[in-house]
């Protein structure tokens, strides 16, 4: 499996993103964060760990 892009990020190389998440509703906003990080591990492998909220969601996105 490839990251999102298609290709991996190079040996020894990575991308974190951290995103600020809010969510409104009835007159209540909730803060939340998400995160991306993709290694890249050999010439055509790379590691895709995610999760886009953080706080209010208990599962990690986990590809190789």
């Amino acid at each position: 499996m490839t990251a999102h892009m298609g290709m991996p990020d190079a040996v020894g190389h990575y991308a974190l993103r951290l995103s600020g998440v809010a969510t409104r509703d009835a007159d209540r906003t909730r803060g939340d964060f998400g995160f991306h990080l993709e290694p890249g591990l050999a010439k055509r492998l790379g590691l895709h760990i995610r999760n886009d909220r953080v706080s209010h969601n208990p599962h990690t996105e986990i590809m190789l």
